[in-house]
């Protein structure tokens, strides 16, 4: 696999796993410390993401570092499974809502019913 195939690969998991999360990119942008700008070239993998960086991806996005390199050699354009694409489908939806307190709500009740 190409280096850039690489970069693209983990650039959409960072992606994946921001929306999970409901995290803007100037959000994750703050926290990195680099522009909104920066983070949209990690996540379409035209800008490689350092070590360090990534590390503090993982961790504020809650995986593990390795999920950014597992199966590199499979194209991931979308989430394969049913699962994985209502998924993103919800994380997408959630990130679109402005009100901070309605997003605590749906959180509360999301961790509710996931127990």
């Amino acid at each position: 696999m190409e280096k850039k195939e690489i970069n693209k690969n983990i650039g959409k998991r960072i992606r994946f796993c921001r929306l999970n999360e409901g995290m803007t990119i100037s959000q994750l942008g703050k926290i990195l410390g680099v522009s909104t700008q920066q983070v949209q070239k990690y996540e379409t993998g035209k800008n490689k993401v350092s070590t360090d960086k990534l590390i503090v991806i993982a961790k504020t996005l809650n995986v593990d570092m390795s999920y950014f390199y597992r199966d590199l050699d499979i194209n991931e354009d979308t989430p394969k499974s049913k699962r994985e694409r209502l998924c993103l489908q919800v994380a997408q939806n959630f990130a679109k809502i402005k009100n901070e307190e309605y997003q605590v709500a749906i959180n509360e009740i999301v961790r509710t019913l996931a127990k």
